[in-house]
């Protein structure tokens, strides 16, 4: 039977977590109604919503703003399925919810580590943060979380157990068995995705690749964008390393580049789960990762899938890029564990975890 299904996310800006929703609303719209609800109906991966989704834009810049607006919404429907994303609106959602019609599902998905985010991200005390959740997520029917160590840490900062709320599941990537390419190029590619923050740490890999005594056998692609855009080209600069890595900004066209890669490398402080980890052993690439919470260690199984180093450790990062080039990863088995997070099957976990 066709359900209806609502994501409500502030906009669809590149973020890991307007991925996730983006991958999951296109499939689940082959079989039921999806509709996103947006503060602000903007972002450069609307082009990756399917043309059958609909669209509600709040037209909202503050997310006090959106509690009258989504109080309405839930007012003039039932029965039907509603999950939001990320602290601070999961709180102000489900507090909404409160007013909206009982009939309806109320969900929560979390995807970073809050204690970890909240002196990076967000500056809140952290009384705040433990009350804003503590008062709120205990209304969510479910609370999704996309790693075991997000699901921990939600545990230890509620007041009241929530435990019974928690369950995992990881992200979803498009498995598209993508062709590994045999490319002629004496270079050693390093690739590195994600938003230009502080929370991925680009800082860390630029340090560390000018450490390497042979760096010009090295090229260097790091795709995102982000207000650190500047800063970590003129990081470069300072380094004497800015012939050798290219800042490619946003780009929809991410395979080419994993294709052509060599090493893929995570730098960040901490993640909710690293989707970038999963698209990249997609592409059967040996992985360098920090071993921050959450998501890599569990991606990764340990060393099992790549190499896990320290956070904030350039040495031990630049060790990490000239011991891996000696390790024989089986590219085929590298495919094989990014099997495990097909949208197919993380999409089918969300709908059973929902009743649907």
């Amino acid at each position: 039977m066709t359900k209806n299904i609502f994501l409500i996310i502030p906009d669809l800006r590149c973020g890991g977590a307007e991925k996730v929703f983006i991958n999951l609303a296109n499939e689940w719209i082959k079989k039921h109604k999806v509709t996103f609800i947006l503060m602000n109906k903007k972002g450069e991966m609307l082009k990756d919503l399917n043309s059958k989704i609909n669209i509600i834009n709040l037209e909202v810049d503050r997310i006090r703003f959106v509690i009258p607006k989504l109080i309405k919404i839930f007012s003039s429907h039932s029965d039907s399925y509603f999950i939001s994303a990320m602290w601070p609106l999961n709180s102000v959602f489900l507090f909404s919810s409160l007013l909206g019609s009982r009939s309806n599902n109320y969900y929560i998905t979390e995807h970073v580590n809050l204690s970890k985010s909240m002196n990076i991200d967000f500056k809140v005390p952290k009384i705040i943060l433990k009350l804003s959740i503590s008062l709120t997520y205990i209304f969510a029917k479910k609370i999704i979380c996309v790693s075991k160590g997000v699901k921990k840490d939600l545990s230890d900062l509620s007041f009241f157990n929530i435990n019974s709320k928690l369950i995992t599941i990881y992200n979803p990537i498009i498995h598209n068995s993508p062709k590994i390419l045999d490319i002629n190029n004496k270079k050693i590619n390093i690739l590195s995705v994600g938003t230009l923050k502080k929370q991925k740490n680009h800082k860390l890999l630029l340090k560390s690749i000018s450490l390497i005594d042979d760096i010009e056998k090295y090229s260097v692609d790091i795709l995102g964008d982000g207000p650190l855009f500047e800063e970590l080209k003129q990081y470069c600069y300072y380094l004497n390393i800015e012939k050798i890595v290219n800042f490619h900004g946003y780009t929809r066209d991410v395979d080419s580049f994993y294709r052509k890669a060599d090493i893929f490398i995570l730098s960040s402080i901490y993640e909710g789960f690293g989707n970038v980890l999963v698209e990249a052993l997609n592409h059967g690439l040996k992985i360098i990762s920090t071993d921050c919470y959450n998501g890599p260690k569990e991606i990764l199984d340990g060393n099992n899938y790549g190499l896990l180093v320290p956070i904030n450790d350039h040495t031990a990062m630049k060790n990490a890029i000239y011991q891996i080039q000696k390790i024989n990863f089986d590219k085929d088995r590298l495919q094989e564990r990014a099997k495990k997070f097909e949208v197919k099957y993380i999409s089918n976990k969300y709908l059973s975890e929902m009743g649907i």
